[in-house]
Parts: C-alpha cells; sequence; structure tokens
C-alpha cells in the first residue's frame, strides 16, 4: 500500500490549497459517532441539519456529522460506508472513540446569546481549565455541510468534497465575537478548533491572534476578497511572504522594489500595452491585484501565520524589522488598534494600547524563533526582514529626522533567505499540491482496500479535468501516471483479496 500512495505524487503542480488535518484521520467506521460531554444530537436537531434518517436505514442519529457513502454491487447488493471525515478519536473511559463533542447553539449574532455563553464556558475550561475566567481566547470555526452529507454517486462525491465540505471559516474570539460570519447560517454545523503555540502561555497566544485578525478583517480601507473559489492562487506560503503581508499590511507606504522589478520585466516579455509605475507600494497591490486577494480561509490562515511569527511588542518589531523601521511600523500598528478599539464603540478608560498589552504579548515566543538557525542572530542591528533593491539585494531601511524614508545596501544573509523562502516553514501548515489534495481525498474516502480499486480508480479519473486545469499539463501526461498510479493499486487489491 505504501507504493501506491507514494505514486500519487505525480499530480505536483504550483498552485496551492491547505488541509486543516493535523491529525492521523480516522478509517472507515461502522460504530455510531461517540459524543464526548454533556450534549449529543435530538431527532429533532439532528432534522435541523437535513439528515433522512431513511437514507442512513433508519440510524440517522448514530451517523450525525459522517459523510455516508453508498456502494451498489452488481449483485445488487448495498453497503453503506460511514466516513469520519469531520470527527476525532476523543478518549473518555475506555480507549479512543471516533467522535466530538457537540455544543448547541443559537444563531443569534448577538452578545449574551446561550450558544455563545457555553461556547465560551467550554473553550474557557479547554484553554484555561476555568469556565469563568475573564481570559482572552481564539479559535478558528469551520462552517461545515458534515451534518447531511449522502452520496450514492461517486463523481458527486468528488465534486462537492473536494471544495465544499468546509464551505466557510472565521475566527471566534468569545461571546459572538467573530472575523465574519459568526453563527449566523443556521441549519449547518460548525467544528471550533482550538490553536496553540508551544512554550507560550496560551493568553499570550490568544491576545496576539485576537489582535492580528482585528488587524487583517477590520482593517478601515477593508481588504480584497478572492472572487474565484476554484482558481484562486495562494501567495503566502513562505515565511518571507507571511512577513512581506504584515509589512504592506501596516506600513502602506512601502515598496517591494524586487517583485514591482519582475511585474515590469513579466509586462515587457508577455508584451502587454500596459504602464506600471516602480514605485508602487505594495500595500495597493494587496487591495488591488487578484493575486493577492484572499478567501475566507486564507485571510483566516493568513492572520493566524501572522499571529504565530509577530509578537506585538516593540522589541519583536525591531528584532523583525530593525530599530528605526520597527519602531515607526510599531507606532503604526498601535494606532491602527486603538482606532479599532474606538470603532468599537469602547469607552476610553476600555481600551488598551499595545504597551498595555505588553507584560502578556511579551511572553508570546513567535514560531520563527524555535524554527529558524540561530534565530537569536536576528536583532534591531541585525534584523529577520529587509526590503529589497530592483535587483533583489537587501537594504536596510531607517528615516531622517524629517520622516523620509532611506534605503541602504545591507549585508546578504544567505542562510535566512533560503529558510524563510522554504516553502511551509515556521507557519502553521504545510501548503499541499493538488496531488497531495488528491492523494488525501483518496485515503480518506475511497481507499481501494475498503471500497475496491474499482472505484477508487473512478475517483482518480474524476480530478481529471481539476488537474488539467491547475497543473496545466498535457492530458496524455495524466493518462500515462493515471495508468501507472492504477495499475499499481490493482496489483495490491488482488494481494488483498
Amino acid at each position: 500500500m505504501k507504493s501506491f500512495y507514494q505514486s500519487l505524487s505525480f499530480l505536483s503542480t504550483s498552485l496551492w490549497a491547505f488541509s486543516a488535518a493535523a491529525y492521523t484521520m480516522p478509517e472507515y467506521f461502522s460504530q455510531g459517532t461517540y459524543y464526548q460531554g454533556a450534549y449529543q444530537p435530538t431527532a429533532a436537531s439532528a432534522a435541523n441539519l437535513g439528515v433522512n434518517r431513511a437514507e442512513y436505514n433508519g440510524n440517522g442519529l448514530a451517523h450525525v456529522f459522517t459523510t455516508t457513502f453508498r456502494m451498489s454491487s452488481p449483485d445488487g447488493s448495498v453497503q453503506d460506508a460511514w466516513i469520519p471525515d469531520l470527527l476525532y478519536k476523543v478518549r473518555a473511559g475506555h480507549g479512543d472513540n471516533v467522535g466530538l463533542r457537540v455544543i448547541p447553539v443559537s444563531y443569534e449574532n448577538a452578545a449574551g446569546a446561550a450558544g455563545a455563553r457555553e461556547l465560551d464556558r467550554v473553550m474557557k475550561t479547554v484553554f484555561f481549565r476555568d469556565p469563568e475566567t475573564t481570559s482572552q481566547y481564539y479559535s478558528i470555526v469551520a462552517h461545515t455541510e458534515s451534518g447531511k452529507d449522502f452520496y450514492s454517486d461517486a463523481s458527486l462525491m468528488v465534486s462537492a468534497k473536494s471544495e465544499f465540505s468546509v464551505y466557510h471559516s472565521s475566527t471566534n474570539y468569545g461571546d459572538n465575537q467573530y472575523s465574519r460570519r459568526g453563527f449566523s447560517s443556521g441549519g449547518s454545523p460548525k467544528n471550533v478548533f482550538a490553536v496553540s503555540l508551544k512554550g507560550s502561555p496560551q493568553v499570550a497566544f490568544n491576545t496576539n491572534a485576537k489582535i492580528w485578525a482585528k488587524l487583517y478583517y477590520q482593517n478601515p480601507e477593508g481588504y480584497r476578497f478572492a472572487s474565484n473559489y476554484h482558481q484562486d492562487p495562494v501567495s503566502n506560503v513562505t515565511l518571507e511572504e507571511v512577513l512581506s503581508f504584515a509589512t504592506g499590511w501596516i506600513d502602506h507606504d512601502w515598496v517591494r522594489r524586487d517583485l514591482n522589478a519582475r511585474i515590469i520585466d513579466t509586462i515587457a516579455r508577455v508584451r502587454q500595452n500596459k504602464a506600471y509605475d516602480a514605485n508602487t507600494p505594495f500595500y495597493k497591490l494587496l487591495q488591488t491585484e487578484p493575486m493577492f486577494a484572499l478567501y475566507c480561509f486564507e485571510g483566516v490562515l493568513n492572520s493566524l501565520n501572522m499571529a504565530l511569527n509577530v509578537p506585538l511588542t516593540l522589541n519583536y518589531f525591531k528584532r523583525i524589522w530593525g530599530r528605526d523601521w520597527g519602531a515607526r511600523m510599531f507606532g503604526q500598528v498601535n494606532e491602527r488598534w486603538i482606532a479599532i478599539q474606538t470603532a468599537e464603540g469602547l469607552p476610553p478608560q476600555g481600551i488598551k494600547s499595545l504597551s498595555d498589552l505588553e507584560p502578556v504579548l511579551s511572553q508570546l515566543r513567535p514560531l520563527w524563533e524555535a524554527d529558524l538557525e540561530n534565530s537569536q542572530r536576528f536583532t534591531e542591528t541585525s534584523p529577520l526582514f529587509v526590503s529589497r533593491s530592483a535587483s533583489g539585494s537587501a537594504q536596510e531601511t531607517s528615516f531622517t529626522s524629517e520622516g523620509q524614508r532611506v534605503e541602504r545596501a545591507y549585508l546578504d544573509d544567505a542562510t535566512r533567505d533560503e529558510q524563510y523562502r522554504e516553502l511551509g516553514r515556521s507557519l502553521a501548515l504545510v501548503p499541499q499540491t493538488t496531488g497531495d489534495i488528491l492523494k488525501d481525498f483518496i485515503t480518506i474516502y475511497a481507499p481501494f482496500h475498503k471500497v475496491g480499486a474499482v472505484r477508487s480508480a473512478a475517483m482518480i479519473l474524476g480530478f481529471k479535468e481539476t488537474v488539467l486545469t491547475r497543473t496545466g499539463i498535457d492530458p496524455e501526461i495524466f493518462k500515462k501516471y493515471a495508468a501507472a498510479v492504477i495499475s499499481v493499486m490493482f496489483k495490491h487489491s488482488t494481494a488483498l483479496e
């Protein structure tokens, strides 16, 4: 089996997507969902989720939050496979159980709603072992269709599950405080994910993450939302790109000269009759160019990666951007944070500056500090992030007494550049290729040792148009490699029989 899954790597592409699965996926299972905690669905709540008990042979409640794949055989027999694609291994008493903790929520977007209060109590217990604490928490909410997924057509399952199993995501900061939609879309369950950073107190990370999410989602000028869910390019896949985004989002005048030079060169090579200003600030590109637009999960992940790597303290701003530039940017982001609190209607005595929060935020240790070699060498005189000239050489950024930006040649650091340009390094998730997504899909929904080689092969071939569109490879190349993969799969399937 190992050789089969390894052989799927031929579908690699430069177009990236993300998988939030940081756990080992349970295999197909026949037992019912295990509900940990005080609540479990009733028939009425299952009906609200769209569960049709007849489709589940009268066993609807036992398999809420799973995907059912009904397989028909040539002899007319039918077998249902329940796939725990949004369930987890939970421990309760005796061994591991596949399930989750359910919390009843109302779909009111108002602070103090009963469901939001109960979620607060559970999350605070998870984070701090105290349901009544006033400590800050942060979580990611995935809006799913997992309560009513039933398929007898494999091609429809491929189409739906590869894109829309989780159809929206947002961040939650407590008592119905959300980055975007909250619980407003009724009739579908939400999965809530906690995030921790090893080596940092939970309250320090939660506070930093909440502020970064608000800096992004509550930007006074808004943000560019991706218009094409199917073919949206993802750019923030390295630490350098994440720090570049953070730089542009705070310092609206910063010019990314190496990128602008590449844009001008590309325009010339493709012979477009288009003028482009070499002094265009990067912030303008973030707000106008489709390449940098972020759909819901990209926005959540991007703000999370900034939170993991940029503690909102003066000390770390100087270590990341240098003494002058870091101090200037810290002043800018502090002003932005105070403006956000003011716009939320907080009274002056309730507004806290980043300096007020420094005792908490200073306890955060960024991911890059543990992940990059000799990271302590990055100081205010030798910072982690540098601006670059049109040719790509490093530049030190400082300011005159009149506030004019000055950029001077700076010592290049090949080790730093190699490490923070490494795909996924110091980020929450390692980006996946189209091939990774296909491999995961087959592993989760159609492993040949469970559904048969014929069905697995059909699902691989069902990805053909998606693969061709995303990678641009020739159809004959896809056919050649798919045949090689499928032949290995049938070989192992025969051996298992």
